[in-house]
């Protein structure tokens, strides 16, 4: 009797052990993914979704628009709030996959995954969306482009830019500072480490600008101090602070 107990107890430590990968319950708050598939469907490659979480704040990209909302984790419990998206079109299969994201993110009821590898998946425990680490970041292409904005995300406010307007973005990691020309030219200081960034305050010129150019400017310039992470995937930079997002496409 004292044989087949231990030999029980054993094979239940070794089921434990092999299954303790696939159950284990990440942390989501401080972290940043991609989203590698959707119900099993590999996503668009170089226009992956992204996810990205801060202090119950979620915001990203479907790969074609800007999403933030709010998130809420409890044990390996998970459930997303309605996104602000932003309202751009693009091309096949892009928008179907944009569906086919938002969709999943409402139906999300739990989290399964580690450091490595984040699975959201149904009340039924069916496979909505997976999410993996993006590759270790490396200064050269963020410092090494100059980068249009696309977006801007506050709190739960999405939006493009004011049509016939621009701004770009330029980061020199290396010497600390950072450029940029919206209907002003601006810049200031820098520190790039991994795949946190922190942006100081920036400096700009006067010149008189139209009144939703200038407040576009301003929604810009009043979140780069608080910006604490940048992912870049593809051809798209992300810049996520707490309350704002903004997102880039190489020029």
């Amino acid at each position: 009797m004292v044989r087949i107990q231990a030999v029980l107890l054993s094979a239940l430590l070794l089921l434990t052990a092999c299954t303790g990968t696939a159950s284990g319950t990440p942390q989501l708050n401080g972290t940043s993914w991609i989203v590698s598939s959707i119900a099993g469907t590999a996503t668009v490659t170089d226009q992956q979704p992204t996810l990205a979480f801060a202090d119950g704040r979620v915001s990203g990209s479907t790969g074609c628009n800007t999403v933030s909302g709010a998130y809420t984790q409890n044990g390996d419990g998970v459930t997303f709030s309605p996104m602000a998206v932003t309202q751009m079109a693009c091309p096949e299969p892009v928008m179907s996959q944009e569906t086919a994201f938002l969709a999943a993110l409402n139906k999300v009821a739990r989290a399964n995954g580690d450091t490595t590898t984040v699975r959201l998946l149904g009340a039924s425990g069916d496979p909505l969306l997976t999410l993996t680490t993006p590759p270790v970041p490396s200064p050269t292409p963020l410092a090494a482009t100059t980068w249009s904005l696309e977006s801007i995300i506050e709190g739960t406010t999405a939006s493009s830019l004011v049509a016939g307007t621009s701004v770009t973005l330029t980061v020199d990691s290396d010497a600390g500072s950072y450029s940029g020309k919206a209907c002003n030219n601006f810049g200031g200081d820098v520190t790039v480490a991994g795949d946190s960034i922190t942006f100081g305050v920036a400096h700009s010129t006067k010149m008189a600008c139209p009144a939703d150019e200038l407040a576009q400017e301003n929604s810009v310039l009043s979140i780069l101090p608080h910006l604490t992470t940048w992912v870049v995937a593809g051809n798209t930079l992300t810049l996520t602070a707490p309350g704002g997002t903004l997102r880039f496409v190489a020029s």
